[in-house]
């Protein structure tokens, strides 16, 4: 059986794992395995959901190796990295006055690892 894979995930799981050897964060490495899984088995997490992360972990970057939903309402302010977002809980969370990175920008920033916080 071939099982197909989503190149710019497998690329964005490589990436992150060279990160997690150099950061010697395991926070990068937990990251790029959550990434490489099928799709039936990503992440789908609503708003609702990220909010009450957000509220529990007040100035910390919320990261979803998956698909953020719009089921909910971003009632403060949230920084989120995912692999993708639906364009009305983009739409939501900027409107809150939130942000909204993909992984790959995140991975660029380097953030330290105690002020991010994987949601899936």
């Amino acid at each position: 059986m071939t099982r197909f894979i989503n190149e710019k995930a497998r690329q964005l799981s490589i990436e992150l794992e060279k990160l997690a050897g150099k950061e010697k964060a395991g926070i990068w490495l937990d990251l790029a395995h959550r990434v490489s899984r099928p799709v039936r088995k990503k992440a789908e997490v609503n708003l609702y959901s990220l909010s009450v992360a957000a509220a529990k972990n007040a100035g910390k970057t919320i990261v979803v190796p998956g698909k953020v939903l719009a089921t909910g309402v971003a009632g403060a302010k949230i920084e989120v990295a995912c692999l993708s977002c639906s364009a009305a809980a983009r739409q939501k969370i900027v409107k809150a006055g939130g942000k909204v990175l993909s992984i790959k920008q995140l991975a660029a920033a380097k953030p330290e690892a105690g002020k991010m916080v994987i949601i899936a």
